[in-house]
């Protein structure tokens, strides 16, 4: 296929990686403050990014753990998928657990798509991509449609009890990116001349208003004048948006998708297909259920770097090993060497997953696609075998053109014992709700106070923004 080689303007661009079932905490936590002398055994992969990222070490999944403004009880452990990125508890509708308010994703892509609009130009073509891991239909239902999924199966929702769409698998989202793209980029040209003729006359109206101005709010102005000079200037990158080469779908049985040998294809493709959407200003938001740790994941077996530890092993259904972490659990004992194994390979699921962002991802987009990106990972739950929705595992990576995180930095809050799943009320960590806001701010949507139920704090978490 012909490259296809055209200019776009680049703007600010945030991903959500979230993964299911926690992780082995211990493994995760940085050892210190300060990133580049201090990453833990699954974040290793990110060295070369060391300065780009923050890591936070105390969020809580707090819609998971309290009940709701209207007297909704708390929706912990698995429950919990649904609560955590839209900072409401689940409700029981028809005998489904459904979220109940629109997702921090969405919030954003409504955000962006409406500022659009009021600046006289057109958003993203599509507001938001959303791609998943399948699951097996003959075991869970798919959310491939508003309203099909439960707080269990999906991070990302529309509005109240309503599921976002989600193209099971990177083939599907491919169809409905690529399958059409012309090889002639006269329409993005055009939309680049349309954009620059809005910048233009926003620009002359602005210079016209300094005039009037006093002094003193000049140096406000002028800045404002600047940034728009740095989008005139980035609407002359130039970036290849050939559609990627993603070979054919392993099985046309989404359900025979959970199986080692297609993990490092599925994942490796879905993050090449979500680089291009971004990189073509095709989305500004994007979405990535990975695979979680529960049901079978044999990819470490299939991996050189993972495999000797595994090879012995037939399958490896990390939800009954994540249940074997915690020592005593009176539902499923476990001896010190089976806790051992669980934790390792945990452990060595995670720092795969890094491996894999890092690898497909990070370092195949385009520096200036990444230097206005952010990318948002973590997980419902902390530790898999308690099930606990305290201190889940965040991290945030911020492109150099973002100055709004401190970024090169492990930031711990409050007390929490992961072991025993116990956090003292006097010296408790903060709700993942503000941070929600945090995000929106970052994207440049500072009109946006809260995210989530009212019972919950609002405002921005500012102990982590610059």
């Amino acid at each position: 296929m012909a490259r296809r080689l055209i200019t776009i303007l680049i703007g600010r661009k945030i991903l959500f990686l979230a993964t299911a079932q926690g992780t082995d905490m211990p493994t995760w936590q940085p050892s210190g403050e300060d990133l580049a002398t201090s990453l833990s055994y699954q974040l290793e992969p990110l060295a070369p990014y060391t300065d780009n990222f923050l890591v936070l070490d105390g969020i809580d999944n707090i819609a998971a753990l309290q009940g709701d403004s209207q007297g909704v009880p708390a929706n912990g452990g698995h429950e919990g998928v649904g609560c955590t990125l839209t900072g409401t508890p689940g409700r029981l509708v028809d005998g489904l657990l459904v979220a109940n308010g629109a997702s921090v994703d969405e919030i954003i892509a409504r955000g962006l798509q409406q500022r659009a609009i009021q600046a006289g130009s057109v958003g993203a073509p599509i507001p938001a991509l959303r791609i998943g891991f399948p699951k097996n239909p003959a075991t869970r239902p798919l959310p491939d449609a508003p309203g099909s999924s439960s707080t269990v199966g999906s991070f990302f929702w529309l509005e109240p009890h309503v599921s976002a769409p989600v193209h099971w698998g990177p083939w599907y989202a491919y169809q409905a990116l690529f399958a059409d793209l012309s090889g002639d980029p006269e329409a993005l040209d055009r939309l680049r001349a349309e954009r620059r003729s809005v910048l233009d006359a926003v620009t002359a109206e602005i210079g016209r208003v300094r005039k009037e101005l006093p002094d003193e709010d000049r140096d406000r102005m002028d800045a404002h004048l600047d940034g728009i000079r740095a989008l005139e200037q980035g609407l002359d990158q130039l970036v290849d948006c050939s559609p990627p080469e993603v070979g054919e779908s392993p099985t046309s049985n989404i359900g025979n998708w959970n199986s080692g040998p297609n993990d490092d294809l599925i994942v490796r493709t879905t993050f090449q297909v979500i680089a291009q959407a971004l990189t073509c200003g095709m989305t500004d938001v994007a979405c990535y259920m990975m695979r979680g740790q529960e049901g079978v994941a044999d990819a470490l077996r299939y991996d050189p770097l993972y495999a000797d530890k595994y090879s012995d092993d037939e399958g490896l259904d990390l939800h009954s090993l994540a249940h074997r972490m915690p020592a005593g659990n009176p539902d499923l004992e476990a001896t010190p060497e089976e806790r051992t194994f669980a934790r390792q390979a945990m452990a060595d699921l995670g720092q795969w997953r890094t491996h894999r962002f890092k690898r497909d991802f990070l370092d195949i987009l385009p520096p200036e696609v990444r230097d206005e990106l952010l990318v948002v990972s973590l997980s419902e739950m902390s530790e898999g075998g308690t099930h606990s929705n305290y201190n889940i595992p965040l991290t945030i990576f911020q492109g150099d053109g973002i100055q709004h995180f401190q970024t090169g930095r492990a930031l711990q809050f409050g007390g929490f014992d992961v072991f025993e799943n116990f956090r003292p009320s006097d010296d408790p960590g903060k709700p993942i709700t503000q941070l929600l806001v945090s995000l929106c701010h970052a994207m440049g949507l500072h009109d946006i106070d809260s995210v989530g139920d009212s019972a919950y704090p609002s405002g921005p978490l500012t102990e982590v923004e610059l």
